[in-house]
C-alpha cells in the first residue's frame, strides 16, 4: 500500500467508512529495542565475507532472531519472526518491508528496500550435470500489509563475472498460500565467488508492502519442480496457557485455576518428505519457570505422518488430574509458565557443513507471563487500530477472578505517518458492564482526558495511572478504552496483534450509533492492558537474579539518591531501569555508582540491572520516601 505523497487524503477517506479502520505500522518496536541493547548487531551494512560455504545450504528462519543468523546471511535488513507468516511451512519466516536494519522507515519514497544476500559458496568445481537447485517458499502480506502490484520480489544470481543477474521477479499482491519456487544453476554461475539474494521494490515508508520468504535450500542432485524436504516441522508456535487471556495476574489465575487453564493442546506436524514419516515421540511439557515446577508433560509415541501432508496432533490432558497444578503455590506474585513442544524423529534433514547451524524447527516454545496486568496480546503488533472522528470510542472487556484495585491502563501506540503526541488528546475511560447486552455500559465510571504517549521496550506500552484507583469486583465484567477527543486527518492508532483472532470477541466500538463488536476483517487483541495492584515482571527470555548477588545498593528507604557499589566495579557492562508500582518505565541509563531519585513521587519502585553481555537480569525494590 503506498503511504507516501497522499497519505492524509488516504487515511481520510478511510475514516469515512463507519467502523475503525486498520493500517500498518510506521517502524518495527522489536528491532527498535533490539537496537538498544545489541548495537553492534544491529547494521545494514555487509558484514565481512568469511569463508566460503559448501552445499547443502538450508535455513527455515526458525530461531529466534531478529537478525538471520551470521552462519548464513551477509546482512541485517530482513527481520526474522513467528509472527508474520500465514500458514508457514516451517514455524518461523524472514520478512522483507520498508524499514531498515533499526527498524525504521529507509525514506519518504518507493524503491528497493530490504536485501538478504548469501554468503559466498565455491562452486568452481561443479559442473551442470550435478544439477544445482535453489528453491524457497514466498508469501506476499500474511498477517502485514500487502505489497501491491507495482511492487516486486526479485531474486538475483551473482555470475562467474560479479554481477547480479534477476532470475525471478514476482508481483505484489495479497495473502496467498505460501508458494514454491525453485530454480537451476546454470553454467553461468557455476564459479568461485556465487552468491544469491532476495529484494524488495516497496515503498520506504514503514511496515508496508510485506514479503515473506522461508524454507531456503540449495543444493546438488536435487529434482527439479520437487518440493521434498527430508524435514518434519512444527508450523507455529504453542497457544497459552491460559484459556482466554496471554497475561494476568497470579492470584486471579489461581482463584480459577482449571477455569482458566487452556485444556486445549492441539498442534500440526508438516512433512515434507515424498515418504511417510515415523515419529518417535511428540512431548508436551509444562512448567513453571521461576520455581521450576512441573504441571503437566505428555508424550505420544510412535507417530505416523503422512508424505507430503500435514496432521494435527491432540497433546491434551484427558482430565484435571493429569495437570499438577496443586505442586505450585497460591502466593506467587510473579509467575512464568513454559508451554513447549519437540518432536524425535529419525531422518531430519541434517545441514553438515553450516557452522553445525541446524534446523530447529522441531521444537516450540511459548511463555505466559502472569504479573500485575490482564492482556490478551502476545507483544507485538502487526497493525494499527484508529476511529472515525471526535467522539468515537473503543473498548476491550477483561474480568477479574477477585476483589483488586485497577491501578494503570496500559496502551501501546505504534508511531504513525504523523507524531499523534502533538496536538492530538484522548479520554481515557473504564466502564462496568451492561448487563442487558454485555456490552459497555452507558456512563463510563472512569473518565479523564491524556495526551497520546510513546511507551519503551518491545511493545512499546505506556502506564496511564488511574488516579483514585478503581475497586473491581471479582467475577465482574469490565471495559477499558478510550474516546477520540481531538480532530485530526487521522485518529490516535492503538497496536493490534493479530495473531490471538479469539480475542476479537472482546473488542467493541461506538461512532455515536451504539456499541458495536469490532467487525470480522479486524480480528485480534487491542493491545490496551488493565494494570492492578502487584508487582510488574521485568523480563520474558531472561533468568532473574536478586540484585544482592553483584552488588550492594543503600540507603533503603531513600529521598535524594541511590548507591550502588557494584562488585566488579565494571558499570559500563551493565544497565539499570526504575519501574513504579504500576510497571512504568520512570528512568534507564548506563549503570552509575550513584542514580538522583529525587525527582521520583513518594512510594515503592523496582530496580532492574541488566547485564549487557549475558543478559542476565537482576532485581531490587527500593522505597523513596
Amino acid at each position: 500500500m503506498r503511504y507516501i505523497l497522499t497519505i492524509s487524503c488516504l487515511l481520510t477517506s478511510l475514516w469515512a467508512l463507519a467502523q475503525p479502520v486498520a493500517l500498518p505500522l510506521t517502524s518495527n518496536p522489536v528491532l527498535q529495542e533490539y537496537v538498544k541493547t545489541h548495537p553492534k548487531e544491529a547494521t545494514s551494512q555487509l558484514k565481512s565475507a568469511p569463508a566460503a560455504l559448501t552445499l547443502p545450504f538450508m535455513d527455515d528462519f526458525s530461531y529466534a532472531g531478529p537478525y538471520p543468523t551470521d552462519a548464513l546471511w551477509m546482512d541485517n535488513d530482513v527481520f526474522v519472526n513467528n509472527t508474520l507468516g500465514m500458514n508457514p511451512p516451517s514455524v518461523g519466516v524472514a520478512t522483507l518491508d520498508g524499514l531498515d536494519a533499526d527498524g525504521l522507515p529507509y525514506a519518504d519514497s518507493e524503491g528497493w528496500s530490504d536485501t538478504l544476500t548469501s554468503r559466498v559458496f565455491d562452486l568452481s568445481t561443479s559442473t551442470v550435470s550435478d544439477n544445482i537447485i535453489l528453491s524457497f517458499f514466498v508469501q506476499p502480506q500474511g498477517f502485514g500489509d500487502a505489497p501491491e502490484s507495482i511492487d516486486r520480489l526479485i531474486l538475483e544470481f551473482k555470475d562467474i563475472m560479479g554481477v547480479w543477474q534477476i532470475v525471478e521477479s514476482i508481483p505484489g499482491s495479497a495473502v496467498e498460500e505460501f508458494q514454491y519456487s525453485a530454480h537451476v544453476l546454470g553454467s553461468l554461475y557455476l564459479g568461485p565467488e556465487f552468491q544469491f539474494r532476495f529484494r524488495n521494490f516497496s515503498a520506504r515508508t514503514g511496515f508496508v508492502d510485506l514479503w515473506h520468504i522461508d524454507y531456503v535450500k540449495m543444493d546438488e542432485g536435487r529434482i527439479e519442480g520437487s518440493q521434498v524436504f527430508e524435514d518434519v516441522c512444527f508450523t507455529q508456535a504453542p497457544k497459552s496457557y491460559l484459556r482466554e487471556f496471554t497475561a494476568m495476574p497470579w492470584r486471579h489465575y489461581w482463584d480459577d485455576r482449571l477455569g482458566e487453564v487452556n485444556f486445549n493442546l492441539i498442534t500440526s506436524l508438516q512433512n515434507h518428505d515424498e515418504n511417510a514419516a515415523n515419529i518417535s515421540n511428540i512431548n508436551c511439557i509444562e512448567e513453571e519457570a521461576v520455581e521450576s515446577i512441573a504441571i503437566f508433560t505428555k508424550t505420544i509415541n510412535n507417530v505416523n505422518v503422512p508424505a507430503l501432508e500435514s496432521s494435527e496432533f491432540d497433546l491434551s490432558p484427558q482430565n484435571t488430574s493429569e495437570l499438577l497444578i496443586n505442586n505450585l503455590s497460591g502466593n506467587l506474585n510473579q509467575a512464568k509458565i513454559i508451554t513447549q513442544y519437540y518432536i524425535t524423529a529419525p531422518g531430519q534433514e541434517v545441514i553438515t557443513n553450516q557452522e553445525n547451524y541446524n534446523l530447529t524447527n522441531d521444537t516450540v516454545t511459548t511463555e505466559t507471563i502472569f504479573s500485575n496486568y490482564f492482556s490478551y496480546d502476545d507483544g507485538t503488533a502487526e497493525y494499527n487500530v484508529g476511529l472515525d472522528g471526535e467522539g468515537s470510542q473503543a473498548a476491550v472487556r477483561f474480568r477479574p477472578n477477585v476483589d483488586d484495585d485497577l491501578q494503570a491502563i496500559q496502551i501501546y501506540i505504534p508511531y504513525a505517518a504523523d507524531d499523534v503526541s502533538l496536538g492530538q488528546s484522548f479520554i481515557l475511560k473504564v466502564w462496568e458492564n451492561n448487563p442487558t447486552f454485555n456490552e459497555p455500559a452507558s456512563e463510563p465510571i472512569f473518565s479523564q482526558l491524556f495526551t497520546p504517549q510513546y511507551g519503551d521496550g518491545i511493545g512499546g506500552f505506556y502506564t496511564y495511572e488511574v488516579d483514585p484507583p478503581i475497586p473491581l469486583t471479582g467475577a465482574q465484567d469490565y471495559f477499558i478504552g478510550w474516546e477520540q477527543n481531538s480532530i485530526a486527518d487521522y485518529g490516535i492508532p492503538i497496536g493490534m496483534d493479530k495473531n490471538n483472532t479469539e480475542a476479537s470477541d472482546n473488542n467493541y466500538y461506538n461512532l455515536g450509533l451504539g456499541w458495536q463488536p469490532f467487525p470480522d476483517n479486524l480480528e485480534g487483541a487491542l493491545m490496551i492492558r488493565a494494570v492492578v495492584n502487584g508487582d510488574p515482571f521485568f523480563v520474558n527470555n531472561e533468568p532473574t537474579l536478586n540484585a544482592s548477588e553483584i552488588a550492594e545498593i543503600f540507603p533503603n528507604p531513600t529521598d535524594d539518591n541511590l548507591f550502588i557499589n557494584l562488585k566488579t566495579n565494571n558499570y559500563e557492562n551493565y544497565q539499570i531501569g526504575i519501574f513504579n508500582s504500576a510497571g512504568q518505565l520512570m528512568y534507564m541509563n548506563q549503570l552509575q555508582p550513584s542514580i538522583p531519585v529525587n525527582t521520583l513521587a513518594n512510594g515503592m519502585y523496582f530496580i532492574q540491572i541488566k547485564e549487557m553481555n549475558t543478559n542476565a537480569v537482576y532485581y531490587e525494590k527500593f522505597v523513596k520516601k
